[in-house]
């Protein structure tokens, strides 16, 4: 090409040597030219030399990413210079925004997603301590705390709202009345033979409010809970208050029978009074008739005559009969005591020379 040119007529360039060139001075060309996109190539080389040979360490990795979003690259940006996912940049960036977060990843040792959830609960110091306690359990157990704590969240801030509300409508808070608290909710109660509301107890006194839970069941998925107001007057008597399913007062006191007098139905005609009079000491009673123990009217348990059932009589009856010889050996029969030696001697064992017991 240089030979071309000569022929031509052209000038050429005369050759590079060293000692002609030494002193001249030579720009440097590079793919940046500006101190932060320097910056930002040596972070990415870092990153690449460190990260597919000797893992980066957590704060390592949260510390780089930081530094290339205060450079002003998005994280699509960092992520694709990094080779990254995406969900990883993003939760580094929010873990690099936490100092919460960034001291319990370094202390404790967590891995980079339990340091986005320490960064959820950043400013409630319990709920973080109650977090890396958790760390320590089995598997799952970070997790269903963290849930736990989103649930008690959540529903914290379902009942400020309600409670907030009644605050600002000049609304009592009261907590929730026990069974001897004398409060009572409005819709038990009448005033002036009308049911109370809401909106026409505001002026009384005692009005006041506490919150209930209200469960909907209605759809597919997991029940929903919600908080609501329940409305009470806190002395209703004292206000003029009538409870409307309240019955009225009666007569308490206790009330004497009256002497029990013998009827017709418990009289004989022969007969007008049923008790026995009295028998001076000594003096044998007389015994009563079979129609005066009919006419008896009843009494207590103790005072009535106690009956024998017809199975213990005839037991009874066994018994005695069964204690008393036959009538044909009513001759013959001894006692126990004396019938051995009589049945020996009936049997010819009998060392004695008794005479045989004969029967006449």
């Amino acid at each position: 090409m240089i030979l071309k040119r000569k022929r031509q007529g052209f000038p050429t360039a005369p050759p590079w040597s060293p000692d002609r060139h030494r002193n001249q001075p030579v720009l440097i060309i590079g793919d940046d030219s500006d101190d932060q996109t320097a910056e930002i190539s040596r972070i990415v080389t870092q990153w690449a030399e460190n990260q597919h040979r000797s893992a980066l360490h957590t704060c390592d990795q949260v510390h780089a990413v930081g530094q290339l979003a205060v450079f002003g690259l998005t994280p699509t940006k960092i992520a694709r210079r990094l080779r990254a996912p995406r969900r990883h940049v993003e939760a580094a960036l929010t873990v690099a925004g936490s100092p919460t977060a960034r001291d319990a990843l370094t202390e404790h040792g967590l891995d980079l997603f339990q340091a986005v959830v320490i960064a959820e609960f950043a400013d409630d110091p319990d709920a973080v301590a109650t977090l890396i306690r958790a760390t320590s359990t089995s598997a799952g157990g970070f997790d269903h705390t963290a849930q736990r704590l989103r649930d008690a969240r959540a529903d914290q801030q379902a009942r400020n709202r309600v409670l907030d509300e009644l605050r600002q409508n000049g609304v009592r808070i009261i907590n929730r009345p026990t069974p001897t608290d004398p409060a009572c909710r409005l819709s038990l109660l009448d005033h002036d033979r009308a049911p109370l509301t809401p909106e026409g107890h505001t002026s009384c006194p005692g009005h006041a409010a506490y919150l209930i839970q209200d469960y909907d069941i209605t759809g597919s998925g997991p029940f929903q809970v919600t908080y609501l107001p329940e409305y009470v007057c806190t002395h209703p008597d004292a206000y003029g208050h009538i409870h409307r399913y309240a019955t009225p007062a009666t007569d308490t006191s206790p009330t004497r029978a009256a002497p029990r007098t013998p009827t017709a139905a418990t009289t004989t005609p022969a007969e007008t009074t049923l008790t026995t009079p009295p028998t001076a000491p000594g003096v044998p009673r007389t015994p009563r008739t079979e129609t005066e123990a009919k006419a008896d009217p009843p009494g207590p348990p103790n005072s009535r005559p106690r009956r024998r059932s017809p199975a213990t009589s005839r037991s009874s009856r066994t018994l005695r009969r069964g204690s008393q010889p036959p009538p044909s050996a009513a001759a013959g029969y001894v006692p126990s005591s004396r019938a051995e030696p009589r049945r020996r001697a009936r049997a010819g064992s009998s060392p004695t020379s008794s005479p045989p017991h004969t029967t006449t």
